[in-house]
């Protein structure tokens, strides 16, 4: 809250003393990571008729040191007296230590100065208000639920309201209690169960599950002449990857979903590519997912998916000082009876890269002085010799297919 900074006076542990600009709107010093308590604080110090009733000290013949599931008076105590010198006048920034002490002697989770739950705190404190001024002195106990059979909803909730009482009866309970209905009806019998539950301020609501997401896709289409363009699509969340390949297709406009791969991409390079059968849900908000059109899967018999990665040389002097940048690439070649070749690569990789050259010859024309790079195979599984896809030029591809 504002002050007249030359009409204060500082000290750490009192507060700060000086008239606020508007009673009641002060400073809580933070005790630690305790902005979590003091947001609660000055929430419920905005509630009118129970700062009223702290500031008129109703609270003093109230106070139930016998209650076992009380706190002997000492959070109602040590709240009203921060109340009162919140809504003093005297001070622009009070330190709520007391009332931090009393808390965490009964809830040691907040004994500490680290960061807590608001809403845990706020439903600690208002529960601690409520039994340190319960009216009760003695408690009965009436162990037999309510039967709702052949009553009205009106006259069950005021039987349980009542019996609510016989163990809990404070202002507090007047002001901020409540109760709600719940309803049980059996598919088979008929039959119906109603039932009044209290509660104490917060009502417990459970959080709504969504059935669907929302998976971001990067798709690569075949065409190196399309830009790849990112797709937000809204799937169900037991939705196999088969599935996210039809919702994916139709956005992109792909004729055939099947000529999709789906893949994870991380520093970029190919992660893991998905299968048909895997699920949606395996995909985590942080994950990048990309989708490789690849048409001749789809006319094929027999075909292999090869990963393309970017290199660049971060040194001339190490073979070994290569690092990847940008996204990777896939292309798809058709087996033959005798295997694959360099030269059988060649026309595939290159209309891949098609992006990254400039030049007027035709690929068949193109050799390795006309490219800004140069490519090279080695095995994923870190075996084997590298092999020039070109048949000549630096083995330590800036442009590897990996």
């Amino acid at each position: 809250g504002g002050y007249d900074a030359m009409s204060s006076s500082y000290s750490y542990y009192d507060g700060t003393e000086g008239r606020p600009t508007q009673e009641g709107i002060v400073g809580l010093r933070n005790l630690g990571n305790t902005c979590f308590m003091n947001s609660t604080l000055q929430c419920i110090s905005q509630t009118p008729w129970l700062t009223e009733f702290f500031l008129n000290k109703s609270h003093v013949d109230m106070i139930n040191r016998e209650n076992p599931l009380g706190h002997n008076g000492r959070i109602a105590e040590e709240y009203g007296a921060l109340v009162n010198k919140m809504w003093s006048n005297k001070y622009t920034v009070v330190v709520p230590s007391g009332l931090k002490q009393a808390i965490g002697e009964f809830a040691p989770q907040f004994s500490g100065y680290n960061q807590q739950d608001s809403q845990e705190l706020l439903s600690f404190l208002v529960d601690g208000l409520h039994e340190d001024l319960n009216r009760l002195k003695t408690k009965e106990y009436d162990p037999n639920p309510l039967d709702s059979d052949g009553k009205t909803d009106d006259l069950l909730s005021r039987l349980a309201w009542e019996k609510h009482k016989k163990r809990h009866d404070s202002v507090i309970l007047d002001q901020m209690g409540g109760m709600f209905r719940s309803k049980v009806l059996c598919p088979q019998c008929g039959s119906e169960f109603r039932k009044f539950d209290p509660f104490l301020l917060t009502i417990p609501v459970p959080l709504p599950s969504q059935s669907d997401k929302v998976q971001e896709v990067t798709v690569v289409f075949a065409d190196p002449s399309s830009p790849a363009a990112k797709f937000a699509v809204r799937i169900p969340k037991t939705a196999s990857i088969a599935e996210l390949k039809d919702y994916l297709a139709k956005e992109a406009k792909i004729q055939d979903p099947n000529t999709l791969i789906i893949a994870e991409i991380f520093s970029s390079k190919i992660y893991k590519q998905y299968r048909n059968s895997d699920s949606v849900s395996s995909i985590v908000d942080r994950d990048i997912i990309f989708a490789f059109e690849c048409p001749l899967m789809s006319v094929a018999e027999e075909w292999v998916s090869i990963p393309v990665v970017h290199y660049k040389k971060v040194s001339y002097y190490s073979s070994s000082d290569n690092s990847e940048f940008g996204s990777p690439l896939v292309v798809v070649l058709e087996v033959k009876e005798n295997g694959l070749t360099p030269k059988d690569v060649r026309g595939p990789l290159l209309n891949a890269l098609k992006p990254f050259i400039k030049s007027n010859k035709s690929e068949s024309k193109l050799n390795e002085n006309d490219l800004p790079f140069t490519v090279s195979f080695k095995s994923a599984w870190g075996s084997g010799d590298v092999v020039d896809i070109f048949g000549n030029g630096d083995a330590d591809a800036d442009a590897d297919a990996d």
